[in-house]
């Protein structure tokens, strides 16, 4: 079983807008956490500093910015696969959303078929990712 799995070109732009939607959230998470009288998190500091250095490490894998073409990247399970999991499920999670649109808006029919053809991407990486993790391994962040 292989350690690395390829990401298809199209499916990278779609991670390293989630991947960057993820550091602002762990963002948010730390500065809540230590401000006073801020918001109970179970998370301690050292568990969000992990997350954000694992969404930073997987940003740095995939590319900081969108190259003018974009290719495939191989990416490194033993190092990115919580940080991949957690782009995946968030990304899923919004262009599941996406599909919910009125039908009667201009340009539902279009960003139904875009969400659909990004959730149909992301479903099929999600599979390759759990297909190459190791029993009882969710690949989520704790």
């Amino acid at each position: 079983m292989s350690n690395a799995i390829t990401i298809p070109a199209e499916t990278v732009k779609l991670l390293r807008a989630s991947v960057l939607n993820e550091l602002g959230n762990v963002a948010s998470d730390i500065a809540q956490l230590t401000e006073p009288g801020g918001e109970e998190d179970p998370r301690t500091l050292p568990e969000l500093l992990d997350q954000l250095d694992g969404h930073r490490a997987l940003l740095g894998a995939i590319g900081h910015q969108q190259p003018q073409r974009q290719t495939q990247v191989h990416v490194d399970l033993s190092a990115h696969s919580a940080a991949l999991r957690a782009a995946i499920d968030t990304e899923l999670a919004v262009h599941r959303e996406f599909l919910d649109v009125d039908p009667n808006l201009t340009g539902a029919a279009t960003q139904r078929e875009n969400a659909q053809r990004h959730i149909d991407l992301l479903e099929a990486l999600l599979t390759d990712l759990t297909s190459r993790q190791a029993p009882g391994d969710s690949g989520h962040q704790r």
